[in-house]
């Protein structure tokens, strides 16, 4: 209770402390509010009971945010911050989605702080489950993360960044020992070529890291990451589509397929590793407000010296309509959204589950 409160404390004053600042610079406040209440239908083989069920899945806030812009006279530096708000059922939690500044030129810029990543840069408007934008289902997605990102070009845009990588402090193996402290010899580094075609955008990009896991064991075990695929996004006024495709080897996704993952699956003796591989893809359709898509994730092992580590290869899958409603300043956006949890590395069915309900959300 304490924490919150604290916490709690800590977000008012810095909203009350930028909004000082605010008066006295060009600084502008927005965000948007978030609602959403869903309902959602398991089968046998997803629900934790072991029977079907159906239930109230979710009723909070759906992260909302509350954004401070800063911008120099002149256009060349900019500096944002982003937060995130959720509800009581979320946990009454305040943290931090964006926090960067940026210094820009004729033809490029340059910045400082935390922020998207450049790998995989476009995102389905499948809104359910806080606008999980089909995450684990086909869309490959890498956390917001510190980094320092260079960007060249205005209709080619070429970027360039090194970031923080996705290795954690502690490493757990697949039976849930804590087996060593992990680290990284150098930041993750990243490129992307974002290339306009008047309503066609296209926008290779590619991801690359090194860890290594300090252990007891005879050996120490360090592995690569690497992850690259192929966006693209089109709008022609009433229709418009998004696709993608990745492929990741010990992929440094948040979210692939597989036990143990992130961090790839070593075998006993800690002096040989199976490389994970990761393939993922997703589509949508618009034509007006009604967005339709889906997606699906596959994930393999190699052998290791002939003896086979996964019996299946697992996978997940999904499939997704939903249509906005404006309203005035705010817009409804009702969506039915089937996942399949797939089979797991056994060959044991998963299951689906359906789910459906209501989003509504306010820009200000």
């Amino acid at each position: 209770m304490l924490k919150k409160i604290m916490v709690a404390a800590l977000a008012l004053t810095f909203v009350l402390g930028f909004a000082t600042f605010a008066a006295a610079a060009d600084v502008k406040v927005g965000g948007s509010l978030r609602t959403e209440l869903t309902w959602a239908f398991y089968d046998d083989e997803s629900s934790p009971t072991g029977d079907s069920n159906f239930e109230l899945k979710n009723f909070h806030i759906s992260s909302s945010r509350l954004n401070f812009t800063y911008l120099s006279d002149d256009k060349k530096f900019k500096a944002f911050t982003e937060l995130r708000l959720r509800s009581r059922s979320q946990g009454l939690n305040v943290d931090i989605r964006h926090a960067y500044f940026t210094y820009s030129w004729d033809g490029g810029s340059i910045l400082f702080g935390q922020t998207s990543p450049i790998a995989s840069p476009y995102f389905s408007n499948q809104i359910l489950e806080t606008a999980n934008a089909n995450i684990g289902y086909g869309k490959a997605y890498f956390a917001r993360t510190e980094q320092i990102r260079l960007t060249m070009g205005e209709k080619y845009k070429l970027q360039f960044a090194i970031e923080s990588p996705q290795v954690t402090s502690d490493y757990v193996d697949q039976d849930g020992n804590d087996t060593g402290y992990g680290y990284a010899y150098f930041p993750a580094f990243a490129a992307g070529l974002d290339m306009s075609f008047g309503n066609v955008n296209i926008y290779p990009w590619i991801r690359w890291e090194w860890n290594r896991i300090y252990t007891d064991q005879a050996d120490d075990v360090n592995w690569h990451s690497l992850d690259f695929g192929l966006s693209m996004t089109g709008d022609f006024g009433l229709v418009g589509f998004s696709l993608e495709a990745a492929y990741g080897i010990n992929s440094a996704q948040t979210n692939p397929n597989g036990s143990g993952q992130p961090a790839p699956i070593f075998n006993a003796t800690w002096d040989e590793q199976s490389d994970h591989k990761q393939l993922a893809f997703w589509g949508e359709l618009r034509i007006g407000g009604l967005s339709l898509g889906g997606g699906y994730q596959v994930a393999s092992r190699d052998d290791l010296d002939g003896v086979e580590v996964w019996a299946n290869d697992p996978y997940t899958a999904s499939a997704y309509v939903n249509y906005k409603i404006p309203f005035g300043k705010i817009t409804f956006m009702p969506e039915v959204y089937w996942e399949n949890y797939g089979e797991d590395e056994t060959g044991a069915d998963k299951g689906n589950a359906f789910k459906f309900g209501l989003f509504a959300i306010m820009n200000f």
